[in-house]
This record gives C-alpha cells, structure tokens and sequence, in this order.
C-alpha cells in the first residue's frame, strides 16, 4: 500500500504535488521518483494502430 496524502496539506502548486509523488513508498519498500515535465504537448495528435 502506497502512503497516503497527509490530511490538511493543499495542493496548492505542481512542486507540492511533485514532492508528495516523490516521497511516497509502496508497503514492500519500493521508493517513487517524480519530477516535473515543463514541457507543452499538443491535444489533438491521433496515434496510429
């Protein structure tokens, strides 16, 4: 089970949510890296079969 959100904390900006991504580890140890992709990408793309 991954660590939950701690109760009162805002998700105020994308750094937040970023450092509580990263910091969460699953029940058998496994540690999550994250990292913040600045980048802009088009909605309308169609990706082929």
């Amino acid at each position: 089970m991954a660590s939950s959100y701690p109760a009162g904390r805002p998700l105020v900006s994308h750094e937040v949510i970023v450092e509580l991504i990263g910091a969460t580890t699953t029940g058998s140890g496994v540690r999550v890296q994250a990292a913040l992709d600045p980048g802009a990408y088009p909605t309308t793309v169609k990706v082929s079969d």
